[in-house]
């Protein structure tokens, strides 16, 4: 059999707002524009795929080749389009500290920074193409041993933008002081090829004992955020951010003003905020640069599992499941010129030069690593004697250094130590036990019931003092060079990321209904449902993770606060459906006709 596919697609998705205003960030409170707003994307994109499925003796084979050419991959992404104001402490304590702020908001230092965007040209544009090629065999190696092989091979060409990286200044101003960073161009890669092999193993014979295991090897895509930052950087006229920073009030290492101020005396409603830079042609001093790492290479997880199965009965079956996967390559910013001392190691070459010194360099690097272990127990009971149910249990670990598996940011916070132990946790959504309980009983009311429960995911990031290690809060009052000091002289140090985990998930869920028939050929349902049952307000990780503030480890949000799925309290409906039924009535007909038909058929015999 030989499937043919062809396709054209147009998108353009804008994400906008008629109101503008500065961003004002607290610890626990932002207010104004959103810093990713505005932001567009559009895509032109034709793809052709071709499968071919045949099969000989006891071999089911299938190859296939996907070609996908897009000819217009861009947008623009204008980061921080209003100034965005960064404070040391949430509102309340600005206003009712006196000590500490005496002037409240107008008291100097009390912005820890300040990021504004240029004019520049904010756009980014790639044409790219994508090849894929795969083989695999599904061989019957007896009545009660399958073997599945496979292999397949992708080729990316220009998704990393390295091209558009030659003219990317930060690249340019790296290459020009001999920086190993600029030594070459990111390259597209021809050896992404991913075996894949599985097994399933009928112990008896009589498919009651299944044994299954399998090994594949995944490759991932470069996310269009990594490069497109770096892309910016390419056009004529450039978009970029700058950043001011203060470590505390009176610092003298605080970033320096156009005006010449120091941000550690700004003084928040007096002084006027710094005048956005204009768009050049270099970028402009204390500018953020952005560049691909010239050994960057595409992500990829290797997976493993392995599972049983049990069927008790002809109506029921008890599963168990391992499976583990390692995630390689993923992406990772690196600050590779960190201020150290006061002092960037870029800064005296650039001045040597003549260049822009620019200040953070972000290289987008593909040294991320996570990891994710889980068991997995079913038990599943087809609809018989008016009792249905399905059963599961979930022991799981999901680890990744310093946020999500997969991400594209998750930088260090030790800029000089990129896999510092206390990185290494749980993700954000990590759940040690996950329980999930549905079922169905069939009276004369129908009842459907579901009941969910998940262990606390984890939350917070903080330095203790190695005499009070779980006071977490023994450091709220340092300073950042305090805190610097205080891990230089081993008196304290950082707890693992996602040290603590957040509250327990628990939801119960219930549906009744009841059917009406109305001849064959129409029926209706009346139900009420119920979601939420025992009115418990589930928070997730949606905690205060700031110790400067009084929410700190205190619930801030539910679990899914900008969702629909999970409710956030008690909720019922009822409702009703009519439904007819008549494809159902002719169905039966039919099959009566061909009954008759066989019938007579075999009398003729």
């Amino acid at each position: 059999m030989n499937s043919v596919t062809f396709g054209y697609q147009y998108w353009n998705n804008l994400i906008s707002t008629n109101n503008y205003v500065t961003n004002l960030s607290f610890p626990d409170l932002v207010i104004g524009t959103n810093g990713n707003v505005p932001q567009n994307t559009f895509q032109k994109k034709w793809q052709f795929k071709d499968d071919i499925a045949f099969n000989r003796g006891k071999h089911s084979l299938k190859t296939g080749i996907d070609y996908l050419w897009e000819p217009v991959l861009g947008g623009f992404f204008l980061t921080d389009a209003t100034p965005v104001i960064s404070f040391f402490d949430d509102p309340l304590t600005i206003l009712s500290n006196t000590t500490k702020y005496p002037q409240g908001f107008k008291t100097p230092g009390a912005v820890q920074s300040i990021i504004q965007a240029t004019t520049g040209n904010s756009y980014y544009s790639e044409h790219n193409k994508m090849v894929g090629v795969y083989f695999q065999d599904d061989w019957k190696v007896s009545r009660r041993l399958t073997v599945n092989l496979g292999l397949r091979w992708d080729k990316d060409i220009g998704l990393n933008g390295g091209s558009i990286q030659a003219q990317s200044r930060a690249y340019l101003e790296l290459k020009a002081i001999g920086s190993p960073y600029a030594g070459a161009l990111p390259h597209d890669e021809n050896k992404d090829f991913s075996p894949r092999v599985g097994i399933a193993y009928d112990l008896t014979g009589a498919g009651k004992h299944i044994l299954r295991a399998g090994y594949g090897l995944y490759y991932g895509q470069i996310f269009q955020n990594i490069p497109l930052f770096m892309e910016q950087q390419a056009n004529s006229s450039l978009f970029t951010t700058v950043s001011y920073t203060s470590p505390g009030p009176g610092s003298a290492s605080a970033s320096v003003l156009p005006s010449g101020q120091l941000l550690s005396a700004f003084r928040f409603g007096i002084d006027p905020f710094p005048p956005q830079a204009p768009g050049a042609s270099q970028l402009p001093t204390g500018a953020t640069g952005q560049m691909m790492d010239p050994h960057y290479t595409n992500p990829y997880s290797e997976q493993w599992n392995a599972g049983y199965s049990w069927q008790v009965t002809g109506n029921s079956v008890i599963e168990a499941e391992y499976v583990h996967e390692l995630g390689l390559h993923e992406s990772k910013t690196i600050v590779i010129n960190p201020t150290i001392n006061g002092v960037r190691s870029t800064t005296a070459p650039f001045q040597a030069l003549g260049l822009p010194v620019l200040g953070g360099i972000r290289d987008y690097m593909s040294i991320g690593r996570s990891r994710y272990d889980g068991m997995n127990l079913s038990y599943r009971r087809r609809l018989s004697r008016n009792f249905s149910i399905n059963a599961t249990y979930v022991l799981s670990r999901a680890l990744a250094y310093n946020g999500n598996s997969a991400a594209f940011g998750n930088g260090p916070t030790d800029l000089l130590d990129w896999f510092a132990p206390h990185d290494l946790g749980p993700t954000p959504a990590d759940e040690r036990h996950r329980i999930t309980v549905s079922g169905l009983i069939n009276l004369k009311w129908g009842i459907t019931d579901v009941f969910g429960f998940g262990s606390g995911v984890g939350a917070t990031h903080a330095i203790v003092l190695n005499g009070d290690p779980n006071n977490l809060a023994a450091t709220a009052a340092y300073t950042a060079t305090q805190l610097t000091g205080c891990i230089a002289a081993n008196t304290c140090h950082q707890v693992p990321y996602n040290y603590l985990r957040g509250e327990d998930f628990f939801q119960l869920d219930a549906r009744f209904g009841r059917f009406f028939r109305f001849g064959e050929r129409a029926m209706l349902e009346l139900f009420f449902q119920a979601f939420d049952l025992t009115n418990r307000a589930n928070f997730g990780t949606s905690y205060g993770g700031n110790i400067r503030t009084s929410t700190f480890l205190q619930p801030t949000g539910f679990i899914t606060s900008s969702g629909v799925i999970v409710p956030k309290s008690f909720a019922g409906e009822f409702g009703a459906r009519f439904s007819f039924l008549r494809e159902a009535s002719m169905l039966r007909r039919q099959i009566c006709r061909a009954s008759r038909r066989n019938l007579l058929v075999g009398k003729n015999h």
